[in-house]
């Protein structure tokens, strides 16, 4: 089993200056960590079939879920 970090794993590039890199990517799980810096966003969307879960190491979010507006901090 091999360690994995940004500095192995796929990275993708979105958005122009946003970063991607996926740390993990099977059937069942996949972990991506990304980097959008300030004033960058991704496109509104939703998924049909998708379980998510984000948590912010830097910086703020902010994210609609349902209507609600969310500004998630650092830690969150």
């Amino acid at each position: 089993m091999a360690v994995i970090s940004t500095h192995n794993a796929e990275h993708y590039l979105w958005g122009g200056q946003c970063h991607g890199w996926h740390l993990a990517r099977t059937e069942q799980l996949s972990v991506i960590k990304e980097f959008v810096p300030f004033g960058y966003s991704e496109v509104r969307h939703y998924h049909l079939k998708s379980e998510q879960f984000f948590y912010i190491l830097a910086g703020t979010a902010t994210m609609e879920l349902g209507g609600v507006v969310y500004r998630l901090e650092a830690g969150e």
